[in-house]
């Protein structure tokens, strides 16, 4: 396709890896403010495997999007594109090929803050870094990862989506106070099911609609429902609500919101969520926060994490949420608390801190590459081999 054929023969400094179908899009999304900032000093682009999801990017971002056959195009990225720097949204296993291109930096940037189990696995130690939020994250691997060099291994870049101008796709006036309910999905396996769609989402949509102070913007996972089916039907139920609610009174405003994210942190006054990395999303703001109870028993809560230290809402109080809201917003004790979590999750969140260490942390990141080349180190890597093995 000539869309893709005039980037062909570009070098770039820096690549986004993203292999994935469509639906981990969000994935990747909350990175094209980051990155085009980037691009104004380094040349970028995010690099792909599905025809669909290169389609799909390429309407929502004005970075150039790389469309490959996977392994069997490796040799035209390290020969061509020639990228200095590929950064990493997710531990996908289709990572593994590109990694052995060892004329580059490798850095994971995950797709999100969160405690979740999968943010201290020992995929981290393919990266040459992991560029992260800040302290809590370092804390983390140190805690949980045998022979990781933290310090050396890790560099601080804080939340740099929350220094990118977002515009809200609707009007939404102040005579409500606006509750972002943003529950995730429920998780491949048993130990990560934390979504609360079934078990809380019907009861606290039908309270939180029947209260006029309040305005609902419910925001689910991209996922949801894709395992299992009482997922799907209660988040057919809790829309179901949401548009008979509105036809009922127009000026209520309540809204399903699939637009990218971003522009809810500023509008919305509280969220409520699941442990999930919305939520740390959302401790970038420092406004109240509700977290819900998981009801899979194996779901791991890190007793560490700033979730821990907030009273978890179980599904039987899902009925009574709008007291709980209203004492999330008013309590003094819980405003501190989220002050004090930001400060040690993201360190420096004043206007334009995170983006610049962001910027930073890309620049260290080709100087020390610039530097290991410029010594004449040979070039052994392993996409040959890799390609014949993944292929």
């Amino acid at each position: 396709m000539p869309a893709y054929h005039r980037h062909r023969n570009r070098q770039f400094d820096v690549l986004l890896h993203f292999p994935d179908q469509p639906v981990n899009l969000y994935q990747v999304r909350q990175w094209y403010g980051p990155l085009e900032q980037l691009s104004r000093q380094r040349s970028t682009a995010i690099l792909c495997y599905e025809p669909e999801t290169a389609e799909i990017i390429r309407t929502e971002t004005s970075l150039p999007v790389l469309l490959i056959r996977g392994s069997a195009d490796f040799g035209h990225v390290r020969d061509v594109h020639r990228p200095k720097v590929i950064l990493y949204p997710n531990q996908n296993y289709t990572n593994f090929g590109i990694l052995g291109l060892n004329t580059c930096q490798h850095a994971f940037i995950c797709h999100g803050e969160s405690d979740k189990i999968y943010m201290a696995s020992n995929w981290m130690k393919v990266f040459n870094y992991d560029l992260v939020a800040g302290q809590a994250a370092k804390d983390r691997l140190s805690r949980r990862l045998f022979g990781y060099d933290v310090e050396a291994r890790t560099i601080e870049i804080g939340r740099p989506q929350i220094d990118v101008e977002y515009s809200s796709p609707f009007f939404l006036d102040k005579s409500r106070t606006t509750i972002l309910y943003a529950p995730t999905w429920e998780g491949g396996r048993t130990s990560m099911r934390y979504g609360s769609v079934a078990s809380h989402g019907v009861a606290l949509t039908e309270a939180i609609l029947a209260d006029r102070n309040y305005r609902l913007i419910y925001r689910p996972h991209p996922r949801t429902g894709i395992v299992l089916s009482e997922q799907r039907v209660a988040d057919e139920r809790i829309r179901g609500l949401i548009s008979a609610a509105n036809a009922t009174d127009a000026s209520a405003g309540h809204l399903v919101d699939d637009s990218p994210f971003g522009w809810q942190l500023s509008v919305a006054d509280l969220m409520i969520t699941d442990i999930s990395a919305v939520a740390y999303d959302w401790l970038t703001t420092a406004k109240p926060l509700i977290v819900t109870q998981p009801e899979e028993t194996s779901a791991v809560v890190d007793p560490t994490s700033f979730i821990a230290d907030l009273e978890l809402v179980p599904s039987g109080d899902a009925g009574r949420i709008v007291s709980i809201v209203q004492r999330a917003l008013t309590d003094p004790a819980q405003l501190e608390q989220m002050q004090r979590w930001c400060s040690y999750y993201y360190g420096d969140t004043s206007p334009g801190a995170s983006m610049a260490r962001f910027i930073d942390a890309v620049e260290r990141m080709i100087a020390e590459r610039d530097t290991w080349v410029g010594v004449d180190h040979p070039v052994a890597d392993d996409l040959d081999r890799v390609g014949q093995v993944v292929g």
